[in-house]
C-alpha cells in the first residue's frame, strides 16, 4: 500500500514528515525531518550488548549477591563521610534540624550564621558565569599546524557541542546549576555522561555524591577496581528500560520495599531542608538499581591469553543490579571493541574543590566549618543574653499579690498600673537576675570569627573597593589578582575537569552520529555535523578561562590592553581590541556595533563627511582625487560644531590622515615611475607584501628622490634668503 503524495503547504510540516515513507521525500523534506529530529544511533549494539541474557540465572543471583554486599561494605567504609555531610546541610542553616551548638534551652536563638551560606552562594554565582555562558560551554581547536580545512572542522565541532549542551541534553544546564552549588559545600560531586536510550541522545547529569560510592582503597575512578552509581528510578521508568532492551525484563518486587540504606541520616537532612518526607503513595516510590563499574572475570566470558589459557583477569564490566529484588538487569562490557588493552571507559567525572587527601576533595565545610559553629554559638550567645536583658526576670515574694495585674503580675511595655503598695515595699517584694547585656569582647569574637571565615573563602565585597578609582588598570588588577588567588585555584580545577566532561560528550560523538553529514537548524543559519569530525586532529576544551574567574577581571585585563594600545597604535588592531572589550561585557553581537570596514562603500568627500557625522564607518579608496577629498575634509573640520568635536572629529581627522598616506604614496609612485602592488579597492585599504628585488628598486629610487627634493628645497630657501638680504641692502 502506498501513500498519498503530501500537499505542497504541508510539505515542511513536522506531522507530515514524521508520517511519510522517507522514499517518497525530496532531498530538501529529508533535510527538515532530520532538523526534527536528531538521528538514531549507528553503533554496532552487537558488542555493547546485555550479556545477562546469556548467563545462567544461577551464575546470576551469585553476581548480583556480590554488587550489592560490596555497594553495601563500601558504603559502610564511609559512614563518617555521611554524618558530615549531614552536618554541613545543618550549618548552610537551611535545616529545620537544630543540632549546632548554642540552643541549649527553651526559647534559645537557633539562628545560623551565614559565612558558609554565603561563601556557598557567591561561588555558585561567580562559576556558573564562566563556565556555562548563554552560547554554550564549549570550544574546539586544532591540534597540531591549522589548515583552512581543520580550521573549519573544529568550527563545526565546537558548534555541535554547544547546539547538545544547549538545546538536545534535557537539564544539562539545571545539572551544571546543581553541581556548582553543592560542590563547594561537599568537596566533590560528579557528573554522568552516557547515551540515553529513552532520550535518543547523549547526556549530561548530576550525581549527588551520596549515590556515588566508592571503595576505601580507591584514589581516583580511573584505578579504582569498582565504584557504584545508586540510582533512584521510577517503576515507570524501569519498565521503559526494559521495553527498550537496556535491561531484562524480569519481575521486580514493589519499589515501596526497604533499600540499603532507607534510613540514612544525610538524607533525613536534605529531606528535612527541602521541608518534605517520604510517602507511601506507590508512585512516589521509587527503583534503586546499582550500577556497579567492576573489574570483573565474567563466567563464560572469560579473558584468554595468546596461549588460548584463561587469564583469571577481570575485565571492566557495567553490571546493574535492582537493590530490592536483587537481580541483575543488565551486563555490559566497559571497553572498546577496537581497543587490545581493553581499557576501562569512565562514564563518570570527578569534580573537586580542594584537593583532598585522599579520594574525596575537601569543601567550605572542611576548611571553615568549624569557624561556622563557632560564629553560630558566639551570635546566638549575643541574642540570647540581648533576650534576657531585654525581657528581664527574676524572684517574686510568694505572698505578694496585685489584684491590679492578675496572679503572674505581667505588665505590658508602655503601661503603667496603680498598686496599693510603696516603692521600697516594691523592691523587697522582687528580685531580678543580674543578666548582663551583650559582651562587648564577644561582639569581637564574633567579628574576628567573620573575618577570618570570609577571607579563606574569599568572600569578600568588591576586593578592590577600598582602592582608588583612578588607580591605573595595572595596579587594579594587581588587587583583583592577589585577592582572587584561592578562587583562581579552584576554577583551574573546574577547568579541567570541564574538558573531561566535553571529551567525554565529544568521544560519544564520535561513536553515535551518523557516517553521513547531519543537518541541524540554529539561529539564523543551518549547520551540518558528522562522526569523522570527532577525531584526534581536533581537541575540545571549556570556552571559560581558566586564569580568570570573574567578568570584572577579564574587564580590567581588556582595559589594559585599550591603555597599551592607545601608547603604540601601530602594533595594535583598534578594532580588534575593542571587540573584545564589548565581548568581555557580554554585548551581544559586537560585529554589528563595530562594522568591518573592508565592507565599507566608495563615497565621495561630502558623502564621506556626512557619513562620518552619523557615526558610520568611512575609507579611503588609493584611486581617489585625494587633494579634492582632503579639501573638503578640511572645511568640514573647521565646520565642526562644539558639541560634535570630540565625537566626530577623531574619526574625521583618522579619516584625513589616511588620505595623506595614500596621496604620498600616489605622488611617490609617480616620480619613481615604479609600478607598486595596488591593494582591491574592496579589501581594507592596506599595502600588499612586495618581492625583495622591488623592495631594494623602490628603496634605492625612493632615497635617492627624497634627497633630490631635499636638495631642491635647501636651495630654494638659500636663495630666498638671499633675495631678502639684497633687498635689506
Amino acid at each position: 500500500m502506498t501513500q498519498d503524495p503530501i500537499s505542497e503547504d504541508d510539505a515542511l510540516s513536522p506531522d507530515a514528515l514524521q508520517g511519510m515513507d522517507s522514499s517518497l521525500l525530496t532531498p530538501e523534506e529529508r533535510t527538515a525531518l532530520a532538523a526534527i529530529s536528531p538521528p538514531e544511533p549507528e553503533t554496532d549494539q552487537t558488542w555493547y550488548a546485555n550479556l545477562a541474557d546469556q548467563v545462567d540465572e544461577s551464575t546470576l543471583g551469585r553476581i548480583a549477591s556480590k554488587v550489592i554486599q560490596w555497594t553495601r561494605l563500601d558504603d559502610e567504609s564511609r559512614a563518617d563521610w555521611r554524618v558530615r555531610e549531614a552536618k554541613g546541610i545543618q550549618m548552610l542553616g537551611v535545616s529545620d534540624t537544630d543540632r549546632l551548638p548554642g540552643a541549649t534551652f527553651e526559647g534559645a536563638s537557633r539562628v545560623v550564621h551565614p559565612v558558609l551560606a554565603e561563601a556557598v552562594i557567591q561561588f555558585q554565582a561567580r562559576a556558573i558565569a564562566e563556565l556555562y555562558p548563554p552560547e554554550g560551554p564549549a570550544k574546539a581547536v586544532v591540534l597540531g599546524d591549522p589548515t583552512d580545512e581543520l580550521e573549519a572542522q573544529a568550527t563545526r565541532v565546537e558548534d555541535y557541542l554547544n547546539y547538545q549542551y544547549t538545546r538536545l541534553m534535557p537539564g544539562a544546564f539545571q545539572a551544571q546549576d546543581k553541581l556548582l552549588f553543592r560542590l563547594p559545600l561537599s568537596g566533590s560531586c560528579f557528573k554522568k555522561v552516557f547515551e540515553d536510550t529513552l532520550e535518543g541522545s547523549r547526556a549530561s547529569v548530576f550525581v549527588d555524591p551520596q549515590d556515588m560510592i566508592v571503595p576505601y582503597s580507591a584514589i581516583d575512578l580511573r584505578t579504582a577496581p569498582r565504584y557504584t552509581h545508586r540510582i533512584k528510578m521510577s517503576r515507570n521508568e524501569t519498565l521503559r528500560r526494559m521495553a527498550a532492551g537496556e535491561y531484562r525484563q524480569i519481575d521486580l518486587p514493589h519499589p515501596w520495599e526497604p533499600g540499603l540504606i532507607s534510613d540514612d541520616t544525610l538524607q533525613q537532612e536534605v529531606d528535612s531542608a527541602e521541608g518534605r518526607e517520604q510517602t507511601d503513595m506507590a508512585d512516589d516510590q521509587r527503583d534503586i538499581h546499582l550500577e556497579m563499574h567492576v573489574d570483573y572475570d565474567l563466567p563464560g566470558f572469560e579473558d584468554v591469553g595468546p596461549d588460548g589459557k584463561e587469564t583469571g583477569i577481570g575485565l571492566p564490566y557495567v553490571i546493574t543490579v535492582n537493590e530490592q529484588g536483587q537481580k541483575v538487569l543488565a551486563i555490559r562490557r566497559n571497553w572498546k571493541e577496537s581497543d587490545p588493552r581493553k581499557r576501562k571507559r569512565l562514564w563518570f567525572v570527578h569534580y573537586s574543590f580542594f584537593p583532598g587527601l585522599g579520594f574525596y576533595g575537601f569543601g567550605y565545610l572542611h576548611v571553615i566549618g568549624s569557624l561556622t559553629e563557632a560564629a553560630t554559638g558566639s551570635l546566638r550567645a549575643l541574642l540570647d543574653s540581648a533576650q534576657f536583658a531585654n525581657l528581664q526576670g527574676g524572684f517574686r515574694a510568694a505572698d505578694a499579690k496585685f489584684k491590679e495585674v492578675g496572679e503572674d503580675g505581667v505588665v505590658s511595655p508602655g503601661e503603667w498600673i496603680p498598686v496599693e503598695m510603696g516603692a521600697d515595699d516594691l523592691r523587697k517584694v522582687f528580685f531580678p537576675m543580674p543578666y548582663k547585656e551583650p559582651s562587648e569582647t564577644l561582639i569581637k569574637l564574633l567579628g574576628l570569627l567573620d573575618e577570618m571565615g570570609r577571607r579563606i573563602a574569599s568572600t569578600a565585597e568588591l576586593l578592590v573597593g577600598e582602592a582608588n578609582n583612578a588607580a591605573p588598570v595595572g595596579s587594579t588588577m594587581a588587587l583583583i589578582e592577589q585577592g582572587l588567588k584561592v578562587y583562581t585555584a579552584i576554577h583551574k580545577r573546574l577547568h579541567i575537569a570541564m574538558g573531561e566532561e566535553l571529551n567525554l560528550v565529544a568521544s560519544l560523538n564520535g561513536e553515535m552520529l551518523p557516517e553521513t553529514p547531519y543537518p541541524y537548524h540554529v539561529s539564523g543559519k543551518s549547520l551540518q555535523i558528522m562522526r569523522a569530525d570527532f577525531d584526534e586532529r581536533v581537541d575540545v576544551i571549556p570556552v571559560s578561562d581558566p586564569n580568570v574567574v570573574l567578568g570584572m577581571q577579564r574587564i580590567a585585563q581588556i582595559q589594559a590592553v585599550m591603555q597599551l594600545s592607545t601608547q603604540a597604535p601601530d602594533i595594535y588592531d583598534r578594532r580588534a581590541v575593542h571587540k573584545r572589550m564589548l565581548r568581555a561585557l557580554q554585548i551581544a553581537d559586537p560585529d554589528e556595533i563595530l562594522p568591518d570596514k573592508t565592507q565599507t562603500p566608495r563615497m565621495d568627500p561630502v558623502s564621506e563627511g556626512a557619513s562620518a557625522m552619523m557615526g558610520k564607518a568611512i575609507k579611503a579608496f588609493q584611486d581617489q582625487d585625494h587633494g579634492a577629498h582632503l579639501t573638503v575634509h578640511q572645511m568640514q573640520m573647521q565646520a565642526l560644531p562644539q558639541p560634535l568635536q570630540g565625537t566626530v572629529g577623531p574619526a574625521l581627522q583618522a579619516h584625513i590622515a589616511e588620505h595623506y598616506a595614500l596621496a604620498y604614496m600616489m605622488q611617490m609612485i609617480a616620480q619613481m615611475d615604479i609600478m607598486l602592488p595596488m591593494p582591491n579597492a574592496e579589501e581594507e585599504s592596506q599595502q600588499p607584501s612586495i618581492p625583495p628585488e622591488l623592495d631594494a628598486m623602490v628603496s634605492s629610487r625612493a632615497a635617492l628622490l627624497v634627497q633630490q627634493q631635499m636638495a631642491a628645497m635647501q636651495q630654494a630657501q638659500q636663495a630666498q634668503v638671499t633675495a631678502q638680504q639684497g633687498t635689506v641692502q
